[in-house]
């Protein structure tokens, strides 16, 4: 999964507990596909079928209408298709984003994120796609599923994925941001199009479009009822 731009549609604004009154962008996050039943144990080596992704800064934004152009674009989470594992395969990204506020707590966010994904969460991922193993992929090869709540959906067949899986992890992941986003000095930005999810029927499929890229999709983030709305231009690549 790539970034192309990040963009300010409205700045969260100046705070008593901001220094220059800029929006610094912090963004992180995590990212898994269906082969998984459970997240690696806490201090277990690395796992290819599960990533975290670390704080990484995004930019500094000063008005509105800024953004952060990437280039080349920016590789949020990657996987090695030859890993072993069952086919079709789905892969789940959940990027968060916060403007960094006099607090060091967005780190900790992301470990609230990674803890919240239990065996139960990822599990429904995996049935979701061993259920869509029939026809749906047959039909579907290379298909780009929408994001859960169905707004900004990538192109292409396969959106009840998305759907499907909003619905198990979704629900979850927004509760849990906006319950952790009222105690933190840090500002959350929430966003109801996580996760987003895509479908591979094998490790050499093509996409909806019949290409390597998927067509690019746009992620939303607002602070609901206060000031800043950033988005992320994205998209899914086979490299």
């Amino acid at each position: 999964m790539r970034f192309k731009t990040v963009r300010c549609v409205e700045r969260v604004g100046f705070e008593w507990t901001d220094i220059d009154g800029k929006d610094h962008i912090l963004c992180g996050g995590v990212g898994w596909d269906s082969t998984i039943q459970a997240p690696p144990a806490p201090g277990a080596a690395p796992d290819q079928h599960y990533r975290k992704v670390p704080q990484f800064t995004v930019d500094d934004f000063t008005f509105d209408g800024d953004r952060k152009s990437y280039n080349p674009d920016k590789v949020f989470v990657e996987w090695n298709l030859s890993a072993a594992g069952p086919w079709p395969r789905g892969f789940c990204a959940i990027p968060a984003l916060a403007e960094k506020d006099g607090g060091e707590e967005f780190a900790e966010l992301l470990k609230q994120i990674w803890a919240i994904l239990s065996p139960a969460v990822i599990q429904a991922l995996s049935s979701v796609v061993a259920g869509l193993a029939g026809g749906t992929v047959g039909a579907a090869a290379g298909a780009t599923a929408g994001t859960a709540g169905g707004t900004a959906a990538a192109p292409g067949v396969g959106t009840a994925l998305g759907l499907v899986v909003g619905a198990a992890v979704g629900a979850i992941i927004g509760f849990t941001i906006g319950y952790i986003a009222d105690s933190l000095l840090d500002d959350i930005l929430e966003s109801g199009n996580l996760p987003t999810v895509v479908l591979l029927p094998d490790a050499t499929g093509l996409f909806g479009n019949g290409t390597a890229t998927s067509d690019s999709f746009t992620l939303d983030y607002v602070r609901p009822g206060q000031s800043g709305h950033y988005e992320i231009d994205c998209y899914w690549q086979l490299s």
